[in-house]
């Protein structure tokens, strides 16, 4: 049976977490978000998101606790003027702390990020202090990973490739705690396109007389031609019924969804089309912000 892995997506909507040096933590949540999810799925692992757009979510700890999946991760970034990725667990420790201990050390060798250290944190009354936490069944942490308003921290997870670095590492943390190897990308080299050898026809003498030609045959009408569908197209409705809304192109993940949607660009991938949850957001970029996921047609 496949592993499962929850994603919470930090803030969203309305709420844009910490802000500064020009960068909102939404965004930046986002990205590092899907692209753990794009590592986590591409080594067999189902994985459910709190959220894959700019949305605010209110039930992320419902949904997790619905989906039962075998770890769960809540993405930041922090803030404070600190410096480095520090990762919270359960503070009776035991699977939620390997798994941050795990992490922590795949952050810091992937992106070359300082380390805070791996911590627990108790309210009032000696219970977790963080509910995402307190109140998930499964194996919890939260990853602060670095300091929005920190010039130099921030400069780790500055860029949309450096956010998913921070990603992929996260992912190779718990793809280990999870017991997966982990796979590199296979690169595939398309080999050059052979030129078509073109050769010359032989010279032929012209005939010492023209032969007669045969009387054209009677105009035939051509057949009527079948109606064909319109190719699909961007701003295409696609009206869900409890259908399968897919997180990538080719893999097999996915959620079921009953709502309109809207192809992002109208272009197929595996059969499968990109689409957006609003009109106003076909083909607006960067693409991470604004598709949903993946509907075959």
């Amino acid at each position: 049976m496949a592993k499962r892995a929850f994603i919470s997506v930090g803030h969203g909507g309305d709420d844009p977490g910490a802000v500064a040096n020009g960068f909102k933590e939404k965004d930046i949540n986002l990205v590092i978000a899907l692209s753990c999810r794009d590592e986590l799925v591409r080594h067999g692992v189902e994985v459910l998101m709190s959220r894959e757009t700019d949305v605010r979510v209110l039930d992320a700890v419902k949904r997790c606790n619905a989906f039962k999946p075998d770890r769960a991760i809540d993405i930041h970034i922090n803030a404070g003027g600190g410096d480095g990725v520090e990762i919270f667990y359960h503070y009776l420790g035991g699977a939620s702390k390997t798994l941050a201990q795990l992490v922590i050390d795949s952050i810091v060798k992937e992106t070359g990020q300082n380390s805070r250290g791996v911590k627990a944190k108790r309210n009032s009354q000696g219970k977790d202090y963080y509910a995402f936490i307190r109140e998930t069944a499964a194996p919890a942490i939260i990853v602060e990973c670095a300091f929005i308003d920190n010039k130099k921290d921030i400069a780790i997870v500055d860029t949309a490739a450096e956010q998913k670095l921070m990603g992929v590492a996260i992912a190779k943390g718990v793809l280990k705690d999870l017991g997966i190897p982990y796979k590199a990308p296979v690169k595939v080299e398309q080999a050059p396109t052979a030129k078509p050898e073109v050769k010359e026809e032989p010279k032929t003498e012209a005939p010492a007389k023209k032969p007669t030609p045969a009387p054209a045959p009677a105009p035939v009408a051509p057949a009527a031609k079948p109606a064909t569908k319109p190719a699909p197209k961007a701003g295409d409705a696609v009206k869900l019924n409890k259908g399968k809304l897919y997180t990538t192109a080719r893999g097999s993940v996915a959620v079921t969804r009953t709502g309109t949607f809207y192809l992002y660009d109208g272009v197929a991938v595996n059969g499968r089309y990109r689409v957006t949850n609003a009109k106003n957001r076909v083909g607006k970029t960067p693409i991470v912000l604004n598709v949903s996921g993946w509907v075959k047609m």
